[in-house]
C-alpha cells in the first residue's frame, strides 16, 4: 500500500501528500483479508502465515498505525505478548533449542525500514517539469519515508537473510533501503488535468499546507495543463527490492494502490500473480493498456525477459505506428505550447508599450501645465497688486533712473563759507545749479561770487 498513490491534492500536488482516505482503505483492506482468510468479518493477517504487509507512509509517520489497523482485522495490539514486549518493531531472538509457541507464532510483529530516493534524480525530475525555486535550486520533496512492515512472528523467523542486488552492503537485516532513482520527467506517465480528474474522481481533495513547508501558493492548474498522472510514484526498481527483501521474488503480489502500475509491470516481468486495486474503472483500463504496450515493447526487445522473435513481424508495425502517433501528438502539443507562449509574449509587449505611452502622455501634460503657469506670471506683474504688493511700472522706471545717477559732490568753497558762517552767524546755502544733458551726464558749475 503506497499512501502517495491513494489520492492527490487538489492544490500543489507536486509538494503535498494526500492523507489516507480511511473509509475507502478500510473497505478494500477488509474485503481483501476476508477473501484471504475465508472469514465473514474481520479477517486478520495473523491467519496468513508467510504473508507480509508493506505500507509506504509518504513521509507521514503517523499514518503507519492506520495502515496496520485494517490489515490486522480492525484491532492491532502488537505491543503486548505473553511473556515479553516488542519495542519499536524489534523482537528478541528466540532460543534456538526452544520449541516455538503457537501464541508467539500467531502474534503480529511490526518492523520499519527507511526508504530513500536519490537527491540527484529528484532534482532532475523537478527541473524537467520546470519546478525551480526562486534561488535557482531544484525543489526536492519527499526524499525519505518509512516502509511499515507487518507479519506474524513465524513469518519473520522463517524469512532468510537476503542481500540486496541493487545496493551492495544492504540486506533485509538492515533498516535502510535505497537510494532509488525515481523516473525522470520524460518517462513519466503524463496526462492533462481533465484526464486526471476522470481517473481520480473523488480521490482528489484539498490538502492543507504543512507547517514549515516551502511550496508555492495554493493554485489549481487549468484542465489543459500536462502533468504527471502520479506525482510521487515509485520506480519499478523499488518493487523489485521489496520482493527480494521479503523473500517474495516468486510469490504473488497484491497492491492496494497500484498508482502508475509499476508494481504490475514488475510482476508481469517476473511472471508472478498480481492483483491491483485501482482508483476507478478508468484508472484500471488505463493501467491495462499501459501494461500491454510496455509488454509488447519488451517482447520485441532482443535480450529481454519476454522477447519473442516471431512477434516482430506481427507487432512491429503496430508499435511503430503507435510510436509515430505519440510523437506526432507530442509535436503538436509542443507547437501549441510554443504558440501560446509567443502569444503571451506579444501581449506582455503590448502591455509594456501601453504603459510607456501612458507615462509619456503624463509627462507631456505636466510640461504643458508648466508652460501655462509661466505665461500667467508676467500678466499678473503688469496688472500690479492693488494691496501694494507690486509697484506700478512708472515708479520702477524712476527708481532705475535714480540708481544710474552719480551722487552729488559739494565744492570746497562751501566748506570755507560754513566755517565763516560758524563765526559770523548762520548763512543759507544756495543749492547748486545743475545742467543735465539728454544723455544723462551731469556737471556742477560754481560762480566766482559764491
Amino acid at each position: 500500500m503506497d499512501l502517495k498513490a491513494s489520492g492527490e491534492s487538489v492544490t500543489n500536488p507536486s509538494t503535498r501528500i494526500c492523507t489516507l482516505n480511511e473509509a475507502v482503505y478500510k473497505r478494500n483492506a477488509t474485503a481483501l483479508m476476508d477473501a484471504r482468510t475465508g472469514s465473514d468479518n474481520n479477517g486478520s493477517l495473523a491467519q496468513c502465515h508467510g504473508t507480509v504487509f508493506a505500507g509506504l507512509d509518504g513521509g507521514k509517520n503517523s499514518q503507519g498505525s492506520k495502515l496496520y489497523k485494517h490489515i490486522a482485522g480492525g484491532k492491532l495490539d502488537v505491543q503486548k505478548t505473553q511473556k515479553k514486549t516488542v519495542v519499536d518493531g524489534e523482537d528478541e531472538e528466540d532460543d534456538a533449542d526452544e520449541a516455538p509457541r503457537k501464541e508467539d507464532d500467531d502474534r503480529l510483529v511490526p518492523k520499519k525500514m527507511t526508504v530513500i530516493k536519490s537527491q540527484e534524480s529528484l532534482a532532475a525530475r523537478a527541473r524537467g517539469r520546470g519546478g525551480m525555486q526562486r534561488t535557482g535550486v531544484a525543489q526536492v520533496h519527499g526524499q525519505e519515508e518509512k516502509l511499515h512492515l507487518l507479519a506474524t512472528h513465524m513469518t519473520w523467523r522463517l524469512t532468510p537473510e537476503k542481500a540486496s542486488k541493487q545496493f551492495p552492503g544492504q540486506s533485509n537485516a538492515g533498516v535502510v533501503m535505497g537510494p532509488f532513482d525515481v523516473d525522470d520527467w520524460a518517462s513519466e506517465w503524463k496526462g492533462t488535468l481533465a484526464e486526471k480528474k476522470t481517473i481520480y474522481q473523488e480521490h482528489r481533495k484539498v490538502v492543507p499546507k504543512a507547517s514549515g513547508a516551502d511550496d508555492d501558493a495554493a493554485v489549481e492548474q487549468s484542465d489543459e495543463t500536462l502533468e504527471p498522472m502520479f506525482w510521487h510514484s515509485m520506480p519499478k526498481s523499488f518493487f523489485e527490492e521489496v520482493k527480494l527483501r521479503l523473500n517474495a521474488e516468486h510469490k504473488g503480489f497484491i497492491d492496494l494502490a497500484m498508482g502508475n502500475c509499476a508494481s504490475m509491470m514488475k510482476n508481469i516481468e517476473d511472471k508472478t500473480p498480481f492483483l491491483g486495486f485501482a482508483l476507478s474503472e478508468q484508472h484500471a483500463e488505463a493501467c491495462i493498456k499501459r501494461a500491454e504496450m510496455k509488454l509488447l515493447k519488451e517482447m520485441l526487445t532482443p535480450g529481454g525477459k519476454h522477447y519473442v522473435p516471431r512477434c516482430t513481424d506481427v507487432f512491429g508495425p503496430l508499435i511503430e505506428t503507435q510510436a509515430e502517433l505519440a510523437d506526432e501528438a507530442k509535436a503538436a502539443q509542443a507547437a501549441e505550447e510554443a504558440k501560446a507562449k509567443q502569444a503571451k509574449l506579444v501581449e506582455e509587449k503590448k502591455a509594456r508599450a501601453l504603459a510607456a505611452k501612458a507615462v509619456r502622455e503624463k509627462k507631456k501634460g505636466e510640461k504643458k501645465d508648466e508652460k501655462k503657469a509661466k505665461k500667467k506670471e508676467p500678466d499678473e506683474k503688469k496688472e500690479g497688486d492693488p494691496d501694494g504688493g507690486d509697484e506700478p511700472k512708472d515708479e520702477k522706471k524712476d527708481e532705475k533712473k535714480a540708481k544710474k545717477e552719480p551722487a552729488a559732490k559739494k565744492p570746497k568753497t562751501e566748506k570755507k563759507d560754513k566755517k565763516a558762517g560758524g563765526e559770523d552767524g548762520d548763512s543759507e546755502d544756495d543749492e547748486p545749479k545743475t545742467d543735465s544733458s539728454s544723455s544723462g551726464d551731469e556737471s556742477w558749475t560754481v560762480s566766482p561770487d559764491e
